[in-house]
C-alpha cells in the first residue's frame, strides 16, 4: 500500500488542506482553533485551509459562533473532486493536441518525431526497424521509416 502523502498529489489539494481534512474526518464538529492546535499550525493557516475544503465540497461549516467544521463524505466528495480533476485534465490533453496540430503545420517546420519513433522493448522492433544493442537492455530502439518530405531523397 502507498503511504498516504503519495495519494494525495491528484486531488490537486494543498499540504495544510489535506491534513485539515484528515483531522475533520476524525473529528467532526471541530472549530477553526481544534483544528489549527491537530494539525499543527496558526489559526489563520487552518482557517485558510479549512476554506479551501469548503470551496472543493469536502467540508461544511455546522455552526456560528464559534464556526464549526466538519468533513464531508469522504468516498462521494472526493470522488466528485477526482471527477472534476479528470475532467480538467481530459480538456487539458484536448487542448495540448490542439497546440501540438498548429505546431505541426506551421509553415516551414520540420518534425523530427516525424522521422522516428521510440520503442522500448525488442517485441516493437518489427522487421523495418534495427534494436541497438538490445533495446530492452539500452532502454532504446530506432525504427526505421520514410521522411515526411520526400519520396526518395535522404532525411536530414
Amino acid at each position: 500500500m502507498s503511504s498516504p502523502d503519495a495519494l494525495w498529489p491528484g486531488t490537486g489539494l494543498g499540504g495544510l488542506a489535506r491534513q485539515a481534512l484528515e483531522y475533520l474526518v476524525g473529528h467532526p464538529d471541530a472549530d477553526e482553533e481544534a483544528v489549527a492546535a491537530g494539525i499543527g499550525v496558526p489559526a489563520p493557516a487552518a482557517r485558510t485551509a479549512l476554506r479551501s475544503l469548503e470551496a472543493e465540497l469536502l467540508a461544511v461549516r455546522v455552526g456560528e459562533r464559534p464556526t464549526r467544521w466538519s468533513a464531508s463524505p469522504p468516498r462521494s466528495s472526493l470522488g466528485a473532486l477526482l471527477a472534476r480533476r479528470r475532467q480538467e485534465l481530459a480538456r487539458a490533453e484536448l487542448y495540448a493536441e490542439q497546440l501540438h496540430e498548429v505546431y505541426r503545420t506551421a509553415p516551414g517546420r520540420q518534425i523530427a518525431s516525424d522521422l522516428f519513433e521510440v520503442v522500448e522493448s525488442d517485441e516493437q522492433v518489427g522487421a523495418d526497424g534495427v534494436p541497438l544493442g538490445g533495446v530492452a537492455d539500452q532502454g532504446w530502439g530506432v525504427r526505421l521509416g520514410a521522411c515526411a518530405d520526400s519520396d526518395s531523397a535522404p532525411c536530414r
